[in-house]
């Protein structure tokens, strides 16, 4: 009896072993964590900028007219922009791994769904649920960066790598759509992109340690709801007001959208534990950080977002044509966002967010004045310069919205920093189809058109630099630092 209680606890303790987690050094559980953070953001911004050259392509294979093309290309954007703060929200309490495995499924099936969507209907309900699936992603990815990296020169570069994910996401995405549709067609560039989410979701579960925030919050639902159907409501009203701004559906949208945001604001304001604090907004270094992401989407995403359509039907090139011209963008981004952390580091966030904007509009700016005769090549150094400059802003973008929220909350700094940059993406690129449609038809108006919208998303690029400037932190005696 005594060899068998003494040969049942040699089981038990063998058990307790085999069951407890496997200590992971510290060096590597950082290098995996940034590994998955980085390949999700990369992939859920390939997902967001697959459309934008191929959409012609999407809108003859199901049959969808011109109104609602507008909304297929913004399906991804307003589905992004209304779950990333309840996303990033629900990984800080309940575990940023579980909330960005489940993204990655999201997105590995909405792809597909996409890819063999037989109307425009069901494509619609697949681009929505990619941007849920990838708002999971990068609001966990950076909140998971945030998590295993201490603040200061570990966070910078790992911060800096992110960046240079948001740049290779985009400048990749028109690439491979525009690839798959000249060969196997633009259903094939869905379906790749859901593969890659299946992999990234059943490789995260090994690669990645759960982490949470210390101090638990309950589930803020009356928050979420407003801060979803308020969003999505101004982006809808936005989305549709590019065909025209005069009738009420779109009025109503937009004006409703605005009514559910303010009550938002004073549920949040009433609420024990809010989601998303008001508070943050009285911070100097948020509103730098939010300041800079609606920047970036009004001005060189807006832009980019033309970018194929001027390349296609001002200058009659070929889809791939356009998507280079992104791509130059995005190498440039991608080396400086890299570099800038090893190089720059003694600078403040705040001047790394205002000089890549300053940067990105002297570079936007050199891009004025081409025609439809215009060899598109000429643009490649305005966009060098203009990527040069995202790359200063994106190394600064992660690594400030993490740092600028209390601790232990970087999904929801990753989480409200993307929404700004969408919604800020979906007011420029309203803009953007407003000037445009203004020019009227045929090649000359386009190439008019892009020029007009240069001018203006400078404008607001250099605008947007001297607000950034202008969110100086106070010192103790109340003098601004």
């Amino acid at each position: 009896m005594v060899r068998a209680m003494g040969s049942a606890n040699v089981t038990t303790a063998v058990e307790r072993v085999l069951a407890a987690p496997v200590a992971v050094p510290r060096e590597v559980e950082q290098r995996r964590t940034l590994a998955v953070a980085v390949a999700g953001t990369f992939l859920a911004l390939v997902v967001y900028t697959v459309p934008l050259g191929i959409m012609p392509s999407i809108a003859a294979g199901l049959d969808a007219g011109t109104g609602t093309q507008t909304w297929l290309l913004a399906a991804v954007s307003l589905g992004m922009a209304t779950t990333l703060i309840s996303a990033g929200a629900l990984g800080d309490d309940y575990g940023r791994k579980r909330v960005l495995i489940g993204g990655a499924y999201v997105l590995a099936v909405a792809s597909a769904v996409c890819a063999f969507a037989p109307n425009p209907g069901v494509y619609l309900a697949g681009a929505l649920a990619q941007g849920a699936g990838g708002s999971a992603i990068m609001a966990c990815s950076l909140g998971l960066i945030a998590h295993a990296f201490p603040e200061g020169p570990q966070r910078a570069r790992a911060s800096g790598i992110w960046g240079a994910a948001l740049g290779a996401g985009i400048g990749s995405g028109p690439l491979l759509g525009a690839t798959f549709d000249s060969t196997i067609g633009w259903h094939a560039a869905f379906a790749f992109s859901g593969v890659l989410a299946l992999v990234l979701a059943v490789a995260a579960g090994p690669l990645l340690v759960e982490s949470k925030a210390e101090e638990h919050k309950p589930i803020d639902l009356p928050g979420m709801a407003l801060l979803g159907l308020g969003v999505g409501a101004l982006i809808g009203g936005l989305v549709r007001g590019r065909s025209g701004w005069g009738d009420p559906p779109t009025l109503l949208l937009i004006g409703g959208g605005l009514v559910l945001l303010a009550l938002f604001v004073l549920v949040e304001i009433r609420q024990r534990a809010p989601m998303l604090p008001m508070g943050l907004f009285r911070n100097p270094r948020f509103q730098a950080v939010t300041t800079a992401a609606v920047t970036t989407g009004l001005g060189v995403i807006s832009l980019l977002s033309y970018l194929c359509t001027m390349s296609q039907r001002g200058m009659g090139d070929e889809p791939i044509v356009g998507a280079a011209l992104i791509a130059v963008w995005a190498a440039a981004s991608i080396a400086t966002a890299l570099l800038v952390p090893r190089h720059f580091a003694a600078y403040s966030g705040r001047a790394h967010l205002a000089g890549g904007l300053v940067v990105t509009g002297v570079g936007m700016i050199s891009l004025y004045g081409v025609d439809a005769g215009t060899n598109p090549w000429l643009m490649v150094a305005g966009l060098a310069l203009a990527g040069i400059g995202s790359g200063i802003a994106n190394s600064a973008l992660g690594r400030e919205a993490v740092t600028a929220v209390p601790h232990g909350r970087g999904s929801l700094g990753s989480g409200a920093n993307n929404t700004a940059r969408y919604v800020g993406s979906s007011v420029g690129v309203s803009i953007v189809a407003t000037i445009v449609a203004a020019q009227g038809d045929g090649a000359d108006a386009i190439m008019d058109g892009w020029n007009v919208v240069v001018l203006v998303t400078t404008a607001l690029t250099f605008l947007g630099a001297a607000a950034v400037l202008a969110c100086r932190p106070r010192a103790r005696n109340g003098e601004a630092k």
